[in-house]
């Protein structure tokens, strides 16, 4: 709804600007059209004539670059906007993220939250990725629960009997 709404206002500036804008190079091309006339008409004082009109045409034109340097101002403002607007939910996303790898390090492994908050800081010390920080959290906190569910990572063997096949074709047993 607010979005909608915030869209067709700025759909609605758009158009009214470039309403102007065309104004403008229309006014601009009306002077271009007097030149000319004054020009080719020999009974005209082309001197005098010429003279105003060229200045006209100058302040057209210069209108019609101070109308896109306008919209150009305009349309760095928005992206600084939308770039800020993303930045935010980037950071929003990071932190669910990182409140989801703690939940999940917290009742898998018993990580208490100042365990995980003293693992993070040491990991972003390290400079070690955020999104690996939980991960490695959490074996650290419990060594016997890393090793049991892991696939078979871990040099000690596993209690549960694994599902790979072994050399002739069967289900081996660990």
């Amino acid at each position: 709804g607010a979005a909608a709404l915030a869209s067709a206002a700025v759909a609605a500036e758009e158009e009214a600007k470039e309403q102007q804008l065309q104004r403008v190079r229309a006014e601009a091309k009306m002077v271009l059209r007097s030149i000319l006339e004054m020009t080719l008409d020999p009974s005209a004082d082309r001197g005098a004539a010429l003279e105003a009109s060229m200045v006209d045409a100058k302040k057209s034109m210069g209108r019609v670059k101070e109308q896109m340097i306008s919209r150009s101002r305009v349309r760095i403002e928005e992206d600084r906007e939308a770039q800020r607007d993303l930045d935010a939910e980037i950071r929003s996303i990071k932190a669910s993220q990182e409140a989801i790898q703690f939940a999940v390090a917290q009742s898998s492994f018993g990580v208490s939250a100042a365990d995980y908050s003293s693992h993070l800081d040491g990991m972003s010390a390290r400079g070690a990725p955020k999104a690996n920080q939980a991960a490695a959290a959490a074996p650290a906190a419990n060594p016997a629960a890393a090793s049991s569910g892991d696939g078979g990572s871990s040099s000690r063997p596993s209690s549960r009997p694994s599902s790979r096949p072994s050399s002739s074709g069967g289900v081996r047993d660990t």
